[in-house]
């Protein structure tokens, strides 16, 4: 699994099932809009959702998940 983790070059966005929304960059918020959001490297991606994923409460879902960025959107981007 690591040799996987290292071969993953693109950038991450992180879906909050608890707050409805894309992780925005800098941790500071959530938005709807995937063209908002934050785009993270794997490792800090896997830190961010296993911090939200270890709370005390036991779950059947992850509270946050990642996944890769395979829009042309990037943040700011107008509409």
């Amino acid at each position: 699994m690591a040799d996987e983790a290292a071969s993953i070059s693109c950038e991450l966005v992180i879906w909050s099932g608890d707050h409805g929304g894309w992780s925005k960059p800098n941790r500071h918020g959530y938005t709807n809009r995937l063209a908002d959001a934050g785009r993270y490297s794997f490792d800090e991606a896997l830190e961010i959702v296993q911090d939200a994923n270890s709370g005390t409460f036991a779950r059947n879902f992850p509270s946050e998940t990642m996944g890769p960025d395979w829009t042309e959107e990037k943040p700011g981007a107008e509409h």
